[in-house]
């Protein structure tokens, strides 16, 4: 069979292959071949891109532009325009009188509400989530205003440039505009961040503390650079958020829809959230550099494109409470609930049809380090998930220990690491994961996105470890988890450390009845369910008295890697400390460390600890007086 006749046997099951319909054997057969065929991973783009339009936008948002287009199409190309060529067409115009509109009206003030249909959050996730699929190019201008970040500099200006290319091909470049008192004693904090498949490269200000500027000598800028760089590997984050939020809307959680709107002439949806939710949105203008910090639970206002999906400004503003005065206090800052300290503004954006040539190309400079993977081609040797969440094969190769498959659509991807491994050492590499029943049988270990902003599932089978991580929500990743030809194992329920060390994995539905002193907390933040933690452990040791670990986290992320752990250890006094807490009182005596969050006391003859990073000292006093 000649490459011409396997592509035309290929092309007619891409549809099914985006859906996840295909059976296992069909599709290991397709992805194999576009993995050889560049005009059928051209093809394959295309459809999905073309595919995901369709089910992105309401219809009367995109002008009719059919007559005009076919007369264009006709005239250049002397035939009649395929279907997806108008819708193609169609987008771009539509993207394209964005980008007119943001230079026309410029970054304005969002408008009073014009009324119009308010999207459901659930809408919201949805269209995010197609648009993070469809996008292949992208280019943005923002303007950024930040406040507070020292005091003798009350405001600083910036001009950030982003560019994309699906599906690791990443541009930013972020011009310090600001007026410094005296620019030769203060560093200018520009920012280079570019990043290709197999490299990535960040040139910054030398590294300098702001309590010690202006005195300290910044000096030349820093470079740095990755080299033999694995697919997605989480050293290293693609700020992405700001082009599409998927990580920011699609793991929150939970957020307000505020009302249809209007920024920048661009018809808009307005959505609040916590910062804590935010994170990877607020930090995508910051891969390096030096910047102001925010409270967990200041407000996060960001404005969605309705047509596009693309954030077209957010603001952080300062919230209210004592707790986040004295957080504030102790970092020398001056905020007052409700001061604007970030806003981020969409001067421009559209869709490229391309980048010239060596636009994303990373050199070697600066210290350099590497990552040791090396490029091969799939292949059927190691398992693979039949359901890959309808993404195409990306890029596949090994590093010393372990063998990496990637697979991406636009700004959404999916990561498998296979290692061979031995079952003593499997249940201790998930202990702090949420063990789940997979659909259709067995059982997977699901972490939700914590710092590195990826979800993750392992399973096990006697002999190999497969770790499926990507930003896909987490019911898509137990599919992939639940779709290896082999059938999770269950993980020993206690496992056996150095030094004496017994860590048994307890049932959460039954942990806090099982263990006599465990004393569980009468109610937690919304979104936590007090008598159902995600994990729970009771440790013991030959010399220590048994500790109980409950973990409570959202189901699709906790960007702090924590959420709220809360110990419990039978002890007659807090143990000695090096740290500087605050007294608080409980009804006893007890210490808050604030730069970890956590509260310790101890009642009854149990020391209980409390650490949930992101919330404040008064959340974390009511959970402690609800403990029985």
């Amino acid at each position: 069979m000649n490459v011409h006749d396997s592509c035309r046997r290929v092309r007619p099951e891409l549809s099914a292959l985006l859906d996840g319909e295909l059976d296992f054997a069909t599709g290991r057969a397709v992805r194999a071949h576009l993995t050889d065929c560049e005009s059928c991973r051209l093809h394959a783009r295309r459809l999905a891109s073309v595919r995901s339009f369709l089910r992105l936008g309401e219809a009367e948002r995109v002008p009719d532009l059919t007559d005009d287009i076919m007369v264009n199409v006709a005239t250049k190309r002397g035939g009649g325009p395929t279907r997806a060529h108008v819708l193609s067409l169609a987008r771009t115009f539509s993207v394209a009188a964005a980008a007119a509109a943001l230079v026309i009206v410029g970054a304005s003030l969002p408008s009073p509400d014009r009324g119009g249909d308010v999207a459901s959050a659930g809408d919201i996730v949805r269209e995010v989530r197609k648009a993070a699929r469809a996008l292949d190019t992208y280019h943005a201008i923002f303007r950024i205003t930040e406040r507070g970040w020292h005091p003798d500099v009350a405001r600083r200006d910036f001009r950030a440039q982003v560019w994309f290319a699906a599906s690791e091909r990443f541009r930013l470049e972020i011009d310090d505009l600001t007026a410094y008192p005296d620019p030769e004693r203060w560093p200018e904090n520009s920012v280079t961040f570019v990043a290709s498949p197999r490299r990535v490269r960040v040139r910054e200000p030398s590294r300098c503390p702001v309590a010690l500027l202006p005195g300290c000598v910044s000096g030349a800028p820093e470079v740095r650079t990755l080299t033999g760089r694995a697919p997605f590997d989480g050293r290293v984050v693609l700020p992405t958020d700001i082009v599409v939020p998927l990580g920011t809307l699609g793991g929150a959680g939970k957020f307000e829809v505020e009302r249809s709107d209007v920024l920048a002439g661009r018809p808009a949806q307005l959505v609040t959230l916590d910062m804590r939710r935010a994170v990877p949105l607020v930090t995508s203008l910051q891969p390096g550099g030096s910047w102001r910090a925010f409270h967990p639970g200041d407000e996060v206002r960001l404005w969605l494109d309705r047509d596009t999906s693309f954030p077209l400004g957010f603001d952080v503003v300062a919230s209210d409470s004592i707790d986040r005065e004295r957080w504030a206090a102790a970092r020398g800052y001056t905020d007052r609930g409700g001061d604007i300290l970030l806003r981020v503004r969409a001067v421009r954006f559209d869709e490229p049809r391309s980048f010239r040539r060596g636009f994303f190309t990373v050199g070697r400079a600066g210290l350099i380090t590497s990552g040791g993977f090396r490029t091969m081609r799939f292949g059927p040797r190691w398992p693979e998930p039949a359901d890959v969440g309808g993404l195409l094969p990306y890029r596949s190769g090994r590093t010393e220990h372990a063998v990496i498959r990637s697979y991406a659509s636009g700004t959404t991807w999916l990561r498998v690491t296979l290692t061979r491994a031995r079952p003593s050492t499997q249940g201790a590499a998930a202990l702090d994961a949420e063990e789940v029943r997979l659909p259709g049988g067995g059982f997977g270990y699901y972490t939700p996105a914590g710092t590195d902003l990826r979800r993750k599932v392992d399973v096990f089978s006697r002999r190999i470890a497969a770790h499926v991580e990507g930003n896909l929500g987490r019911a898509d990743l137990l599919e992939i988890a639940a779709s290896f030809d082999f059938t999770g194992r269950r993980l020993p329920r206690v496992i056996h450390a150095p030094g004496g060390i017994r860590i048994a994995r307890l049932d959460p539905d039954a942990a806090l009845d099982e263990v006599e002193f465990s004393a569980p907390p009468a109610e937690l933040p919304r979104g936590y369910a007090p008598r159902a933690p995600d994990v729970a452990l009771l440790v013991r040791s030959l010399r220590d008295a048994p500790t109980l670990m409950l973990h409570y986290r959202g189901t699709e992320a906790e960007y702090d890697g924590v959420g709220i752990r809360i110990t419990q250890s039978p002890a007659e006094r807090l143990p000695p400390t090096s740290g500087a807490p605050s007294a608080v009182d409980i009804g006893t005596a007890g210490r808050y460390f604030a730069e970890r969050g956590e509260l310790e006391w101890v009642k009854d003859g149990i020391l209980h600890s409390i650490r949930a990073p992101s919330f404040d000292l008064t959340t974390l006093l009511e959970i402690a007086r609800g403990m029985r």
